[in-house]
């Protein structure tokens, strides 16, 4: 019940919250692949939902600039036949005129790499009941799949055998696994790209604004598993701060590609320079 209660409020809240349309588009050569952040959207979350376990420190917290200041990205990579989506934003609409922006139709998608499946991660797969993607292969986690509010989700049965559920640690293809990164939700996946002597870990929703990167302990109410989600992102933090590995978030500002850096008893993110 909790759990589709914080589904729910984070529906709710992209739904209510003013969203600044953005045309922003950044692409860099990563890990072998022309890599394109596409900013959907730039929000900022209501202070409200964010917990803390003192409420007086989370308050200074988030009086900090733009503490709560977040984004809606979809991230495209492209290697030879390779064209490949990292989640799909909230809708067919935005999701196609972003790709329009790079000269990609949808029928040249042939694979979609989901990371959990809240509506601004899936919702540009479908366009009134029909399929956005013609061409595309849709990797979604078991996991997510098998959560009680995603199985009868009707991307199942309009994408049918073009939907392949896989296993923790897996393989996708060559250069790219999928990196458990459970507590957003019960099957939230993040995927680490491979190649040329680099690496992106396409990470999802890990967190969702800068407090969270200052403060890990810091979470959204939205989080549905809080106490796991804290523990994988301090885990991922910890592991890939100060290394060469690039990252790349669904709701981090400044096109969300970039690097992690320690400072104090948090971390900052850095973003790369259009």
């Amino acid at each position: 019940m909790i759990k589709n209660i914080a589904v729910f409020l984070l529906c709710l809240l992209l739904l209510l919250t003013p969203l600044q349309a953005a045309v922003n588009i950044f692409s860099v050569d990563l890990a072998g692949y022309k890599m394109t952040s596409m900013v959907i959207a730039e929000m900022k979350h209501e202070k409200k939902y964010f917990r803390y376990h003192d409420a007086k420190l989370l308050q200074k917290y988030l009086d900090m600039p733009d503490s709560n200041a977040s984004a809606i990205n979809v991230f495209f990579a492209e290697y030879g036949k390779n064209k490949i989506l990292f989640d799909t934003g909230t809708n067919a609409k935005s999701i196609t005129a972003a790709l329009k922006e790079i000269n990609v139709k949808p029928e040249d998608v042939n694979m979609i790499c989901i990371t959990h499946m809240h509506y601004d991660h899936t919702g540009g797969l479908l366009d009134n009941n029909k399929r956005t993607f013609p061409n595309a292969a849709v990797y979604i986690p078991k996991e997510e799949a098998d959560i009680d509010e995603n199985k009868n989700s009707d991307i199942f049965s309009i994408y049918g055998k073009d939907v392949k559920l896989f296993p923790r640690n897996a393989e996708i293809i060559p250069g790219i696994r999928s990196v458990p990164a459970f507590g957003h939700t019960k099957g939230h996946t993040s995927y680490l790209l491979t190649g040329k002597g680099q690496s992106v870990l396409i990470w999802g929703d890990i967190l969702h604004a800068p407090v969270e990167f200052a403060h890990p302990d810091v979470y959204l109410v939205y989080d549905a598993y809080s106490l796991q989600t804290i523990e994988t992102r301090k885990e991922i933090l910890k592991k890939y701060a100060g290394t060469g590995t690039y990252i790349a978030g669904a709701h981090l500002v400044s096109y969300g590609i970039g690097k992690i850096k320690r400072e104090q008893n948090g971390y900052i993110f850095a973003p790369l320079k259009k």
